[in-house]
């Protein structure tokens, strides 16, 4: 959110920093602190791992010597400590929430550590992980942990699970329990994504609510979905604005927090989906911008950035882009490397 919505990353950093210092021995993080009694959520950690990726594309200050090299080895304990979980004991897990599914007791899939949702999710970190230490070594960065977790491809979605027709199949001497849902779908198409492979269709059936995400993990559905019109998937966020309400609650039906900043993530795909902008580089170094505006003509968006500002303009006819570095930008008609600048294109 921090990135797009404010030109200000005092915030981030203290978040990162301040996650980062409750680090237990076993590599797993604090979700309260302090705390008289801990609580461990090891999604958590896993989630911190990918706002260390987020703030890697789009913060200078990330590539600051020293910095990066901290918080990798931090990430590497992380990832190692979500890791050995999927040996333990289910009640030896901690609380291996994923999301809040009617089917799921406490919101922990079946299976927990050891679950398929679990397992793609540390995939994909494992991946930004690979991505951020080799960053860090062909910059001349000193690699304090001297391992990656690809494995020969180990964590390449199609070697993990795919769709069956009677649910999904995962190989048999990997102890992962896969069960229907939209969030496990989600976590496998992006793990797709974060490979560079063509995403498969999507196969989740979208009728049977034990299926469906809540509003946070919506987020990851979203992305994972195709790049159709944005509009009609913000149709819970529209029942809720006919409620009356003014911030967004946790889960749509009979909500515990009637204020959840995580499900406020459509303010931040209007510009990453619908505008298209997204970082293609270390510290927003490039960009690519791919506007999807769908039904949601005409539109302005500007998005503050390091070095200045991002705009994108559509109002139906035209399109036009201001952006301060080099960028990929991708319409209808083809994809085209500009350098910083601005470009109009009839649409």
């Amino acid at each position: 959110f921090e990135s797009y919505l404010s030109p200000k990353r005092a915030r981030q950093r203290n978040a990162l920093w301040q996650i980062s210092r409750t680090q237990r021995p076993d590599g797993l993080f604090e979700t309260r602190f302090p705390a008289r009694e801990p609580q461990i959520i090891p999604g958590f950690c896993l989630w911190w791992v990918m706002m260390l990726h987020d703030w890697w594309q789009t913060d200078p200050e990330a590539l600051t010597p020293g910095v990066m090299e901290e918080y990798l080895t931090v990430a590497y304990r992380a990832l190692r400590g979500v890791q050995r979980l999927a040996n333990a004991p289910e009640d030896r897990q901690f609380w291996n929430y994923a999301d809040w599914n009617p089917a799921w007791p406490m919101g922990v899939p079946p299976g927990g550590a050891r679950s398929l949702t679990y397992h793609l999710l540390w995939s994909r970190c494992a991946r930004c992980y690979d991505l951020m230490a080799d960053w860090a070594n062909a910059s001349g960065r000193r690699d304090l942990c001297g391992d990656r977790f690809r494995r020969a491809g180990s964590l390449r979605p199609d070697r993990l699970a795919r769709p069956g027709p009677a649910g999904w199949l995962v190989p048999r001497e990997s102890g992962v329990v896969g069960t229907p849902c939209h969030l496990q779908e989600a976590y496998w198409r992006l793990l797709h994504k974060a490979w560079r492979m063509p995403v498969p269709d999507w196969t989740t059936p979208s009728s049977a609510p034990d299926q469906e995400a809540s509003l946070h993990q919506l987020y990851y559905v979203h992305e994972a979905r195709p790049r159709e019109d944005y509009g009609p998937l913000l149709e819970p966020w529209r029942r809720m604005m006919a409620q009356g309400l003014t911030t967004w609650p946790e889960i749509e039906r009979n909500p515990r927090s009637d204020c959840h900043a995580w499900a406020a993530h459509p303010a931040l795909s209007l510009l990453r989906r619908v505008a298209g902008v997204r970082p293609s580089a270390a510290a927003w170094a490039e960009c690519r911008i791919e506007p999807m505006p769908g039904g949601m003509m005409p539109f302005r968006a500007e998005i503050p950035h390091p070095a200045g500002r991002i705009q994108v303009e559509w109002d139906g006819q035209r399109v036009s882009v201001e952006c301060p570095v080099p960028f990929t930008f991708v319409t209808p008609s083809g994809a085209e490397e500009r350098p910083a600048g601005r470009v109009v294109r009839e649409r």
